[in-house]
Formats: C-alpha cells, structure tokens, sequence
C-alpha cells in the first residue's frame, strides 16, 4: 500500500498522543483556532471515535447533526450542513474559517468501523469532500491515544504527524516508536511536549536529552496553563493579553504554516 501523493491545496495534519493525558484534543482545537484567525481556512476532524470531545472543547451542542460514526458505518452521506462552524472570539473579522466535524460522544450504535478495511476508502473519500466542499488550506485530524486502527489510518492520509507527549518514560519511549513509524511511512513530523512545568528542573533536562535521541528539531513546548486548569476549551483570541497556553499553541501553528509554506513552493 503506497502513500498516495500529498495535494497542493491542502495538507493534513494529524494530532496524536501515544499515551493520554497530554491535551491533545485541546490542542488541536486551539491551534485550529489559531490557524484559522490567521488567515487559513481550516477544518478539525474528530475521529477519536471511543471518546470523542472535539465538540465539547468547541462547546457544541450535542444533536442530531453529529453523524460521523454513521458515515463511516456506510449509512450516512456527509452533507454540507455538518460542517459546523463553532464560534471563536475575533474569527468573524478575519479572512480565515473554521469547521468543525465532531463524533457523536453518545454511547449507543456504534459498530465496527475498520471492519474490512472500509475506513480507509470512507476517510480517504472524506477529506475529498472536505477539500472540494470547503476548499480548506489544512486539515486537522484529532486521532485516538495508542496505535490502533483509527490511529494508524489517521497517519496514513496525513502529511505530517503532531506528536503530543509528557515527561515521563512511557510517553517517550512510545513516542520514540512512534517517530520511527513515520519515518518509514516518510511523513513529517512535529514534536510537541505538553504540560511541561513553568519552572525548570533536572528532571526536565533529562527527557529533553532523550527527546533528542529519536528528534533534532526545535521542541515545542505547550505549558502547563491555569486557564485551560479546570475547563479543556478554545482560548486563542487574537488581541488582547496572552495566556502561556496560547503562547504554544500559536507557536505549534507557525511551525504548521512554515510546512504548508514549504508544500507550497513544491
């Protein structure tokens, strides 16, 4: 199975933790945000289907609408109108947009959606629809935690792989394997540590030094953040002060243009 060649319209992205805990799906939702009051038209996908949360994080109100687990069942055909547009404060002003395609996070009805090899062709036929439809400049995949189906197929459509992890062995020692995956499948890849204390201490200098066994680019370091504390949602704004998280979620969005950047000179 070969990779099929990347479009020049529009690059995906997906965000992954190898373990979780790491605020990856906020991640994904704020950099979005970020993306898009840049001035890119972007689109959040959520296919952590077990447990989704891209629409709560966007704060969207459960309905009838979230049909992405019937798609890939086979008996849903997307529509337009499920493209839903959350609302972030200062987007309405910009040249950007952003979608949302949230999961259903209700319990009932779900089957087996890898169950002989459709997914890829159901996933492969939806960011078709996404580009044609939308005409977005990324797409943002917030896969499931570990390496299974959904994970795997997710790195596959992509571009580029967004690897979220703490400090700790287990994080990294996945996330080395992780790394010599999309390696072999010649993805690229960002590497971003989560919640990383304010204050620095020897432990921290520790794992970076193992970060740099499997990773020699700049690290991304997304803070440890009280506002994101008690509530995960979208906190981006594009005036006013700056909270740490937004510090490095629009630092990971500057590394993700400076990608679609260089796919555009190609």
């Amino acid at each position: 199975m070969s990779k099929k060649t990347a479009s020049k319209e529009a690059m995906v992205f997906a965000f992954y933790s190898y373990k979780g805990g790491t605020g990856r799906t906020t991640a994904a939702a704020n950099v979005a945000a970020c993306l898009a009051l840049s001035g890119q038209r972007v689109l959040c996908l959520d296919l952590d289907l077990e447990g989704p949360g891209l629409s709560i994080v966007f704060d969207l109100l459960e309905e009838d609408t979230f049909q992405l687990q019937k798609y890939f069942e086979g008996n849903y055909v997307i529509k337009p109108e499920d493209f839903l547009k959350p609302k972030v404060s200062g987007l309405e002003k910009g040249a950007g947009s952003l979608w949302v395609l949230p999961a259903s996070t209700r319990l009932a009805g779900t089957l087996d959606t890898a169950r002989g090899g459709k997914l890829l062709s159901q996933l492969t036929k939806l960011i078709d629809i996404a580009k044609s439809e939308l005409e977005i400049d990324v797409l943002i995949i917030d896969t499931p935690s570990g390496f299974g189906d959904l994970s795997a197929l997710s790195m596959y459509v992509s571009d580029c792989v967004v690897t979220l992890f703490r400090f700790s062995r287990q994080h990294l020692l996945g996330t080395a394997k992780i790394s010599d995956f999309v390696k072999k499948n010649d993805l690229r890849f960002i590497a971003a540590a989560s919640c990383v204390p304010l204050t620095d201490s020897n432990e921290k200098t520790k794992y970076v030094e193992m970060v740099k066994t499997f990773y020699s680019d700049n690290l991304i370091e997304l803070k440890e953040d009280d506002s994101l504390k008690w509530r995960e949602r979208v906190i981006v704004k594009k005036e006013g002060n700056k909270s740490q998280a937004q510090t490095g979620y629009e630092e990971l969005a500057k590394r993700i243009i400076k990608e679609l950047n260089n796919q555009r000179k190609k």
